[in-house]
C-alpha cells in the first residue's frame, strides 16, 4: 500500500457499542452505527466564523471520495478489499439481490395466477398451481435470506450492517418500525425491546410474567385476555394489529409491564356514535380535592383502591388479532433456557378481552365500572363530574371519586368500608390506608385535622428528568415583571437540545394540581410555547431562559402542596382579577390581550385555580374585570353544585371579592342598555346568578386581592399570597 494512504481506525462511543451480554432479537432489526456524535465532534473543532476544517500543515488532506474510488482501482487490484485485505464481495451481494428480486416477481405472478386460475381451470390443474405457488413461496423466504447475507457479504469491516434494501425488507415482513437504540447504561428500559437488547430480563422476568395474558392463571375468572391461534387461522381480511410491552419503575422501585396494542390501526367506526363509543370521562380535579377539603373538615380517613388490569375485566366488542410484541422471541428463549415452546413469529393472538390501546377499551371500563356502582351498589352520580359517585344510608354518606382504575373514597367510616368492600368483591384490586398516592398525588394526615395534598415525589422525578435536581434554587418561577415580549435577555438560556420545551411545560401543567404558585408560570409560558402570529418565533431564547428558572424553582419547593384545614370551614372563598392589555408580545400587531385569574378556596386552601389569556380583546380595564367575572362566576357555580351534591344540601350565598368599582357599580345599577350591548349577555349571566342567590360580588382592596397572583408576576405580591392560596 503507498505510504500517503494511511487508513485511519475510528472506534465508537461506549454507548454505541452493543453490550457483550446482549442476545440478538429474532425481530430486532438493528442498523449501522450512528456517525452523528462523531460528525458533531468534528464539527466543533472549526474555529469561529469559518466555513471549512484547516487540517494541520503535516496531515495530508482527506481525498474526496471520487478520487479515493480511483485511486484504488488504478493501485489495487480489481479484487481487493482494503478494509478485509482479501477479495472484494460486493458482486456477490449484487448477484444475490437481483435474484432476490426476479423470484419475488415470479412469485407474485404465481400468486396472481393462483387465486383467477380455479375458476377457469380442472381441479387437476389447480392443485398442481397451488403446489407450484407453496414452493415458490418458499423461494421467496430464502432470497429474502439471501439478500440479508449480501448485505453482510458486502459490508466491507465484516460486521452486520443491513443497508436500506435489507431494513426495508426486514420491516415488511415484521411490519414494525425500526426499533430506537438500546437504552444507556444505568438508564431505565422503555419497551420489552429494550430489556432483550440490554440482557435485562433477570431483573425483569418476575414483571413480564404478570404481563403474560395470554395465559389464564393470572386472570380471576380463568379466562385468558388473548388466545394463541397460528397465522395460518386467521380468517382472510382480518384486523390485525402491532402490539408492544412497556415498562416502567414505579415511585417505590416496583417494576410494571403493560402489554398494549397500537391503536392507530382501527376498526371502522360509525361516525354518528364515534364520541359515544370511545367517550371516557375521568373524575375533576376539583373533585378530588374537595373530597380531601370535606375530609379534613369531618374527620374522615380517605382511602384509595387501584383496580388490577381495569381494562380487561371488559369483553371485546370486535374480533381482532396482534403480534407478539418485539422482544418476546428473547424472553421466551431466556424463560425456557433456550428452548422455544413456540415460535411467536408463526403465532398470532386473538384479542378476548380488551387491552390498553384499543380505541374502546377506556369507554368499556367506565361503562362497566359506572353501571357497578350505579345498579348493583345504589350510588348517585354528580349531574355535573360523572366520575364522582355519592352514597347515602340515612345521615351516613360516602363519596367516591374515580379516575380510570384509581378510586378514592371517603366518608363516614361504616359505610366507607361497605363501598370498598363492595368493589373488592367484584374487582380484584388493591386498597391502601393511611398516607397514599392518589393518581400522582400524595396525601398525608397532619395533626390538628389538617391534611397535605402534595406531588413531591413528581416533581423530583419532573427536575431529575431535566437536569435541574442540583441547580441553584431561586424564590419566584418568574423575574419580576417578567414578559414574554421580552427578547433580550437571552444570557445563559438552554438549547433545545439540552431542555426540550414542550415535555418540560408539561410536566409543569399536571404539577398546578397542587401548587397555584405555578398557574401564572405555566399560564403564560403556554402562549409561546409554539410559533403563532404574534410570536411566530417561538419559543425564543428568553423563553427557554423563563422555563429553566422556574424547574429551579420547583427544585427548591419539592414538599410544596395544599393543606386543607378543618377549623377554617366549608364556606367558598372566591378572588377575582383580571390585567388589561397584560399580553404584549413583540411581533403583536395591535393584538394586545387581557389575562383572567381566580382563585376558589375550600377549609383555607384552593380546590380550583385559572390563570387564562382572554379570548376577546377588551379595549378598557372594566371591560377585561367583567370578561374575568364571567369566567369566575361560571367556575364558582359548578363548585358550588358539585359540594352541594357531595353534602347534600344546599349552600348559602358565596362572596366573589372584585378589586374594580367600576364593575360592582355597572351591576348595582344593572345597566343593560345599548351601551353595553357588547357586555349584555356577560352582564345578564352575572345578574341572573346574583338574582338566584348563587353568588354576590363584594369590593377588596388590591392589596388583599390574592387573584393578583395569577395575572401578573409582582415579588411583592407572590411572596405575599402564594402561602395563602396554598394554605401554608
Amino acid at each position: 500500500m503507498p505510504a500517503n494512504d494511511t487508513v485511519a481506525t475510528v472506534t465508537p462511543p461506549d454507548e454505541l457499542a452493543t453490550p457483550e451480554n446482549a442476545q440478538p432479537d429474532a425481530d430486532d432489526n438493528t442498523g449501522p452505527c450512528d456517525a452523528t456524535p462523531l460528525l458533531e465532534q468534528l464539527a466543533s473543532d472549526t474555529t469561529a466564523g469559518s466555513d471549512f476544517v484547516t487540517p494541520p500543515a503535516n496531515v495530508t488532506p482527506m481525498p474526496t471520495p471520487a478520487s479515493r474510488r480511483s485511486e484504488r482501482q488504478r493501485r489495487q487490484p480489481k479484487n481487493f478489499n482494503p478494509g478485509t485485505g482479501g477479495p472484494d464481495r460486493a458482486w456477490i451481494g449484487a448477484t444475490f439481490r437481483h435474484v432476490n428480486r426476479a423470484i419475488a416477481l415470479f412469485a407474485f405472478v404465481a400468486c396472481v395466477f393462483n387465486e383467477v386460475a380455479p375458476f377457469r381451470t380442472p381441479p387437476a390443474v389447480s392443485t398442481g398451481i397451488y403446489k407450484v405457488h407453496s414452493t415458490i413461496t418458499a423461494a421467496v423466504s430464502v432470497g429474502t435470506a439471501c439478500a440479508i447475507v449480501a448485505d453482510y457479504a458486502t459490508d466491507a469491516t465484516g460486521r452486520y450492517a443491513p443497508t436500506e434494501d435489507a431494513t426495508v425488507i426486514v420491516n415488511s415482513l415484521h411490519d414494525m418500525p425500526p426499533p430506537p437504540p438500546p437504552p444507556a447504561h444505568g438508564t431505565a428500559p422503555q419497551r420489552l425491546l429494550d430489556v432483550a437488547r440490554g440482557g435485562m430480563f433477570e431483573e425483569w422476568i418476575e414483571a413480564i410474567d404478570a404481563e403474560r395474558l395470554d395465559d389464564p392463571s393470572i386472570f380471576h375468572d380463568g379466562v385468558a385476555a388473548l388466545e394463541l391461534v397460528d397465522i395460518d387461522d386467521a380468517p382472510h381480511g382480518s384486523l390485525i394489529r402491532r402490539s408492544d410491552m412497556l415498562t416502567n419503575i414505579k415511585h417505590d422501585g416496583r417494576r410494571k409491564c403493560r402489554w398494549i396494542c397500537d391503536g392507530s390501526q382501527r376498526a371502522p367506526l360509525n361516525p354518528d356514535g364515534a364520541f359515544d363509543a370511545t367517550n371516557a370521562p375521568c373524575a375533576l380535579k376539583e373533585s378530588i380535592l374537595m373530597c380531601y377539603a370535606l375530609s379534613a373538615f369531618f374527620g374522615w380517613k380517605p382511602i384509595s383502591r387501584d383496580v388490577t388490569k381495569a381494562y380487561l375485566q371488559c369483553y371485546a366488542t370486535k374480533t381482532y388479532y396482534i403480534r407478539f410484541p418485539p422482544g418476546f422471541y428473547s424472553y421466551l428463549r431466556y424463560k425456557h433456557n433456550g428452548v422455544l415452546p413456540f415460535d411467536p413469529r408463526d403465532k398470532l393472538l386473538r384479542v378476548v378481552k380488551n387491552l390498553y390501546g384499543d380505541e374502546d377499551a377506556a369507554h368499556l371500563w367506565i361503562k362497566e365500572y359506572s353501571s357497578f356502582l350505579l345498579y348493583d351498589v345504589g350510588c348517585a352520580r354528580s349531574p355535573i363530574d360523572p366520575m364522582l359517585f355519592v352514597l347515602r344510608r340515612g345521615t351516613q354518606v360516602a363519596i367516591h371519586a374515580a379516575h380510570v382504575d384509581d378510586g378514592l373514597t371517603t366518608g363516614d367510616p361504616e359505610l366507607v368500608e361497605y363501598l370498598d368492600a363492595r368493589i373488592a368483591a367484584r374487582f380484584p384490586s388493591k386498597r391502601t390506608d393511611g398516607d397514599h398516592v392518589f393518581v400522582g398525588l400524595q396525601y398525608e394526615h397532619l395533626p390538628d385535622n389538617r391534611i397535605k395534598v402534595h406531588q413531591g415525589n413528581y416533581a423530583a422525578k419532573l427536575v431529575k428528568q431535566h437536569g435541574y435536581a442540583d441547580s441553584r434554587p431561586v424564590t419566584t418561577p418568574l423575574t419580576d415583571g417578567w414578559k414574554a415580549s421580552d427578547v433580550t435577555t437571552t444570557e445563559g438560556a438552554p438549547s433545545s437540545r439540552d431542555l426540550r420545551f414542550d415535555s418540560a411545560l408539561g410536566g409543569v401543567g399536571y404539577l398546578t394540581f397542587t401548587r397555584p404558585d405555578l398557574k401564572y408560570f405555566y399560564g403564560v409560558l403556554t402562549t409561546v410555547a409554539m410559533p403563532s402570529l404574534s410570536v411566530p418565533d417561538a419559543p425564543r431564547a428568553s423563553h427557554y431562559l423563563a422555563l429553566a428558572r422556574g424547574l429551579r424553582y420547583i427544585a427548591g419547593t419539592l414538599q410544596r402542596g395544599l393543606i386543607y384545614d378543618g377549623e377554617r370551614g366549608i364556606d367558598l372563598e372566591v378572588f377575582k382579577d383580571a390585567s388589561f392589555a397584560g399580553e404584549i408580545h413583540g411581533d403583536a400587531k395591535g393584538n394586545s390581550k387581557s389575562r383572567s385569574g381566580y382563585c376558589i378556596m375550600l377549609c383555607g386552601a384552593a380546590i380550583a385555580t385559572a390563570s387564562a389569556r382572554q379570548t376577546p380583546i377588551a379595549i378598557s380595564t372594566p371591560e377585561s374585570e367583567v370578561y374575568a367575572l364571567m369566567l369566575c362566576v361560571r367556575a364558582v357555580l359548578c363548585v358550588r353544585r358539585l359540594l352541594s351534591f357531595m353534602l347534600g344540601t344546599s349552600l348559602p350565598v358565596t362572596t366573589i371579592f372584585e378589586d374594580n368599582d367600576a364593575v360592582i357599580k355597572q351591576l348595582m345599577k344593572r345597566d343593560l342598555s345599548a351601551r353595553a350591548r357588547h357586555l349584555r349577555l356577560n352582564f345578564g349571566f352575572i345578574l341572573k346568578a346574583q338574582d338566584d342567590g348563587e353568588v354576590r360580588v363584594v369590593w377588596k382592596k388590591t392589596g388583599e386581592m390574592v387573584a393578583d397572583m395569577f395575572t401578573k408576576m409582582d415579588y411583592k405580591t407572590f411572596q405575599q399570597f402564594a402561602d395563602y392560596a396554598s394554605g401554608n
